[in-house]
């Protein structure tokens, strides 16, 4: 049940960040050269496989936001997360079996880091999804 949420939560930032990123919206970790920007949606928690299955499903997503900040800028990384925020805030998603009931943003994060002698702008939040069994 976890990939089928993951299934859905991808699908509703992909839509929201296709403008920005087009289809560079990757698992846990982007491919090695992948071009900025670009987003990587990673599982921060989630209940036991055994237990979504019964009655409930209860998975907190990190969705992270990375761009060249020389090429782009700083607030390219926010402007793109905003765009994410705004549009997660409506997102009715659909997983066959399961109703959603709750996709709330926990919190956001920005940072700059140098990595590779490039400067590099994150931006990001935490949302948290619960659905229960139909």
């Amino acid at each position: 049940m976890l990939e089928a949420f993951s299934k859905a939560f991808r699908g509703a930032v992909v839509t929201a960040a296709n403008g920005f990123v087009g289809q560079r919206v990757y698992a846990d970790l982007a491919p090695k050269g992948a071009l900025l920007p670009y987003i990587v949606i990673s599982v921060a928690s989630a209940m036991t496989p055994n237990r979504m299955s019964i009655r409930e499903g209860r998975v907190t997503f990190n969705v992270q936001v990375i761009v060249d900040a020389l090429e782009s800028g700083d607030a390219l990384a926010s402007q793109i997360h905003d765009a994410i925020f705004d549009a997660l805030r409506d997102a009715i998603l659909s997983v066959a079996g399961w109703e959603f009931h709750r996709l709330e943003h926990l919190t956001t994060y920005r940072r700059v880091d140098v990595k590779d002698h490039q400067r590099i702008a994150y931006a990001g939040g935490l949302y948290l999804l619960e659905a229960d069994r139909l």
